[in-house]
């Protein structure tokens, strides 16, 4: 069975407020194709084949199979399928034969209009610019083996936890699952062909094509599903993609095609210019223009993959690796929203993952990820999960504590959230108060705020005049964001200050570690997002005086009904004030008992201060728990229960 739900008339929800969006009903209609087998079609030869259709239990068709094998539906008083309300309907189909029901066909269905031109997609009648990452599915230690339960957590993670919109299958096609939890939770997908890099064996091909028919009916029916990927990274054929694109509008007339193209070395067959663009390289401009890689303006372009290559982030390495991450992807999505050629793209990746030869580091890991492999966050995560337009996440990116940052380049810090305004306190004096409109990231709704003041207006310098203070307050701070590279102004101020004031270097010095870095006790920093004059979120810096385990778990309760279950524990260790310990290098040791297991050794070594523990149930129904220890740290006891359903396969 391939559904086509069409709408009688396009939808119009530019503007429309998300209680109007559920609220809104209209007539749809279901073009239903159906597919018979040999007995199947002699039947329907002899008119003896009955089409029963049920929408949500509702019963609203019962016709003789048309010889096409088409039937039109007429479905009243539906709801939109929309990433900001999601609606699905179960369809059922049964083939009756002589009055009697021989086979049933259920699927899950969604009423949505889509638009792809020069310009933009839209999305039930608005503009919806593209936000999203590339996903591979591969986990630690079990590769693609993980079941449906951590399928699913995955689309939640990218549409609930970083704020995104669609996703990029990248690669290959992925598990039923997570399409099934786009589907529920309204994150767009663009499927795409397994495959990357070149291929020249004709049998190679010919099973490509074969793939290619089985992605497109497989995955046809989500309505998630917005886009065909019928190209391959690095792999240029014009005859072959000739064929796939006559393949998919064949099999599909509801969709476009695009894919994963590198450059421009071939005929453009899709229908929609999806080109991978990582060339920055800190020079060039940060995206190529449409009119420098494409000879038909006219058609829609979409970034298919951006940012991953320019600039890794090994969740082991520095904090200034992962605030550079974090630039990049900023300056790229900034980029996105000041040309409206660009209908959006895909950074490279949603998390971190094994490659094949010759890509990825030495240990054969891409860390292109703005989450690690584990799903924990890095810095540049928090780009996408503070853009929703208003909400509580308040996330500070960079170092604090080190004072040797005065001798190199500086390191500048970042304050990332989708409140109203942040405030931010040394102790109880209000330092500054920021808002998005002073992000050097203009056309970005919520584009990262750099700190560019510690000290504020409430230090007292009882030594020098209010003229001096000024300068050497301004001194300092370009010191903490550029090092010894602090601007022309600020060297030859600090000239004229040392000579008046009969300051040497290690007075500067001095007092840099004084007001810019937290050196203990009560030397605290507090960051509060500020909605409708109330504190939503809090963040506070200060030296560490202890860590523990904080733990998050995907779910508690593990299902067997349909085979083994596994559920993910995130880890960190982190202080007081929920800051994450970076540089925390104990192991952690998971003891299990009762009818659960781990996936994965027993033994855990901390990346960056975080990791996780994979769950898995044994084929028994019960309770079991873990307890997770590391040196010196308070040991962590968590509990889960498997149970087992009846099956409906």
């Amino acid at each position: 069975m391939f559904y086509q739900p069409t709408l009688f008339e396009a939808p119009k929800t530019k503007g429309m407020s998300l209680e109007r969006l559920k609220s809104v009903q209209m007539t749809g209609n279901i073009l239903s194709h159906i597919a018979l087998s040999q007995t199947g079609r002699e039947r329907l030869a002899q008119r003896r084949l009955v089409i029963c259709q049920f929408l949500d239990g509702k019963q609203i068709a019962n016709q003789p199979l048309p010889e096409s094998g088409q039937t039109a539906t007429l479905a009243r008083d539906i709801h939109l399928w929309d990433t900001a309300s999601p609606v699905c309907y179960e369809m059922r189909t049964e083939l009756r034969l002589d009055g009697e029901t021989v086979d049933v066909h259920t699927d899950r269905i969604g009423f949505r209009h889509i638009r792809w031109q020069m310009g933009g997609f839209y999305l039930n009648g608005r503009r919806l610019p593209i936000r999203g990452l590339c996903r591979s599915q591969t986990y630690p230690y079990v590769g693609y083996a993980m079941p449906g339960s951590l399928q699913r957590e995955d689309a939640r993670i990218l549409k609930q936890e970083l704020g995104c919109n669609a996703v990029r299958a990248a690669h290959y096609p992925q598990s039923h699952h997570f399409l099934d939890s786009c589907d529920e939770l309204g994150l767009l997908v663009f499927p795409e062909i397994p495959g990357i890099g070149q291929i020249e064996d004709a049998v190679a091909k010919e099973a490509l094509l074969k793939m290619t028919h089985q992605m497109i009916v497989e995955q046809r029916n989500h309505p998630s599903v917005v886009l065909w990927g019928v190209r391959l990274a690095h792999f240029n054929d014009a005859l072959f993609y000739d064929k796939t694109n006559k393949l998919a509008r064949k099999l599909d007339p509801s969709r476009p095609t695009g894919g994963s193209r590198t450059d421009l070395s071939t005929p453009l067959a899709e229908d929609v210019f999806s080109f991978e663009d990582s060339t920055y390289d800190g020079k060039k401009p940060i995206l190529r223009q449409k009119s420098k890689v494409t000879p038909d303006m006219a058609k829609p372009y979409l970034l298919w993959s951006y940012a991953g290559h320019n600039c890794p982030a090994p969740p082991f390495h520095s904090e200034q690796e992962g605030v550079a991450q974090l630039l990049l992807h900023a300056k790229v999505l900034n980029a996105i929203e000041a040309r409206k050629e660009y209908l959006g793209g895909f950074g490279d990746s949603f998390c971190d993952f094994p490659a094949c030869t010759p890509y990825g580091e030495e240990d054969g890991m891409h860390y292109h990820g703005v989450m690690d492999a584990f799903r924990n966050p890095k810095p540049a995560a928090y780009i996408y999960a503070s853009a929703p337009a208003k909400g509580k996440t308040l996330y500070v990116a960079g170092d604090f504590f080190s004072q040797g940052q005065i001798f190199d380049e500086g390191r500048e810090s970042y304050i990332l959230s989708n409140a109203e305004k942040v405030r931010m306190y040394r102790g109880e004096a209000l330092i500054r108060e920021y808002t998005s409109k002073q992000s050097s990231y203009s056309h970005m709704r919520h584009g990262p705020i750099l700190i560019r003041d510690y000290i504020g207006k409430e230090v007292t310098w009882a030594d020098f005049s209010p003229s001096a203070r000024r300068t050497l307050k301004r001194y300092l701070n370009q010191m903490k964001n550029q090092g010894k590279k602090a601007s022309f102004r600020g060297r030859a101020s600090s000239k004229r200050l040392k000579k008046r004031l009969s300051l040497d270097e290690h007075d500067i010095e001095r007092l840099y570690r004084k007001y810019m870095t937290l050196r203990g006790g009560e030397d605290v920093l507090r960051f509060e997002a500020i909605n409708n004059n109330k504190v939503e979120s809090v963040i506070i810096k200060a030296r560490p005086t202890s860590v523990h385990l904080a733990t998050t778990t995907s779910h508690t309760v593990l299902d067997e009904t349909t085979g083994y279950d596994v559920a993910a524990v995130r880890v960190r260790a982190v202080d007081e004030h929920d800051n994450l310990m970076t540089h925390f290098g104990e192991s952690l040791r998971v003891e299990t008992s009762g009818c659960i297991r781990v996936a994965g050794p027993k033994v855990i070594a901390l990346s960056g201060g975080q990791a996780a523990i994979y769950v898995k149930s044994m084929g028994e129904t019960g309770l079991g728990s873990i307890r997770i220890f590391a040196e010196n740290v308070p040991m962590v006891t968590l509990r889960f229960e498997v149970k087992r359903g009846e099956s409906d396969e």
